[in-house]
């Protein structure tokens, strides 16, 4: 079946947005079927277009990861930019001065820790509070709709990569995602969602003949996506997680790494749909910026056996146990001396040996099962 994305119903929704001011948050990835951005669609259709909100990496989703972005204006379409992603994290007063509908399309990648999925939820509370109703043009979860894998957050560690209530893999769509927590965290805003038409969960994005948006600089190509729910966590330890290279989050490394000896132990392990290959890097930038790694390159071979949550935890395992002099935690950028690891797992018990890793892992599974019973009722294909 032909697959509709949101943003290309937007003809059919003249009733909703003629008339109106607009406030619309999105990036690169708000392009139709046809290749168009939202943005000139609507201001193609004669809409009141006020003003564009971008969260992080910007409007054009080239700023490096974690950098705050200053306002702009678009000079092309005569619109201003404000950025969301700097010290307010979602729109101020003024910035929604004159917005009666605030309208979203952006490509979310279906992790728990990625950062557009909170920009949305904390621009719906500030939108609840000013009585603007948000409309959200859906988009396909890009790593499919059913597998969902990893624990639950506790409610300390809950921060701007990491929400309550989700694993890390949640396999839904940002539509469901936000009426999900519009329910689950009171936030009682007035959200519409304009759904996906043929959209097929079990199927990952490329399966529908659609390419990957590159949705951050280092977030390039499908494969990254699949790789990032496993490889995400050496950000929490002293590892590179492979910025700064041509293949970020599908390869990972240190200059005190020894590849050949964690490769032996992660094949013994036996994680399915995944192998291992010895390389090389050298980051530009980001931890051991110019400075040469032994590393690991990831290649996801099986995806319907792939468990990234738990080849995650097992990579940590094996360099963990054949590093215990050189392995280290690093710290949160926002809160420095807390591990970073404790806010992207959800837990401080695996850093403190409080559980194991194939402890973590098997809490991961209860805690999917119970989400899966939870998410039910938000599901909307």
């Amino acid at each position: 079946m032909h697959l509709t994305l949101g943003v290309d119903r937007l003809v059919n929704n003249d009733k909703i947005f003629r008339g109106k001011a607009l406030g619309l948050i999105t990036n690169q990835t708000g392009i139709n079927s046809d290749g168009i951005h939202i943005a000139d669609m609507l201001l193609a259709q004669g809409y009141d277009l006020r003003a564009l909100f971008a969260p992080e990496h910007g409007i054009d989703g080239i700023a490096p990861d974690a950098t705050s972005v200053e306002h702009s204006f678009d000079h092309g379409r005569g619109i201003k930019v404000f950025s969301i992603y700097n010290e307010w994290k979602a729109p101020t007063s003024e910035m929604l001065e004159g917005i009666e509908i605030m309208v979203v399309d952006l490509q979310d990648i279906g992790t728990r820790f990625y950062t557009y999925v909170s920009t949305i939820k904390l621009t719906a509370k500030v939108c609840a509070e000013a009585g603007i109703p948000m409309i959200i043009f859906d988009r396909p979860n890009p790593i499919n709709g059913i597998d969902m894998e990893g624990p639950f957050i506790e409610p300390r560690f809950s921060s701007f990569v990491g929400h309550e209530h989700i694993p890390i893999r949640h396999g839904m769509t940002l539509g469901e995602l936000m009426l999900f927590f519009n329910t689950m965290e009171n936030i009682n805003a007035d959200i519409t969602v304009l759904p996906l038409e043929g959209w097929d969960r079990t199927l990952y994005l490329d399966d529908h003949g659609l390419s990957f948006i590159p949705t951050s600089p280092s977030m390039q190509n499908l494969e990254t996506a699949i790789s990032y729910v496993a490889t995400c966590f050496l950000e929490g330890t002293n590892l590179s997680e492979g910025r700064g290279t041509e293949y970020p989050f599908q390869q990972f490394g240190a200059p005190f790494l020894n590849a050949r000896k964690v490769i032996s132990l992660l094949n013994k392990m036996g994680l399915k749909g995944v192998s291992f290959k010895k390389t090389s890097f050298t980051p530009t930038e980001n931890l051991y910026e110019n400075q040469s790694c032994h590393g690991i390159a990831i290649e996801v071979n099986r995806r319907v056996d792939f468990q990234p949550f738990e080849t995650g935890m097992r990579i940590l395992e094996a360099i963990s146990e054949t590093h215990p002099e050189d392995f280290a935690w690093t710290s949160y950028p926002e809160v420095p001396g807390w591990p970073y690891i404790d806010y992207l797992t959800g837990t401080d018990k695996l850093r403190k040996k409080e559980i194991s890793f194939t402890g973590l892992i098997y809490q991961g599974r209860q805690d999917a099962a119970t989400f899966a019973e939870m998410r039910q009722p938000f599901l909307l294909y």
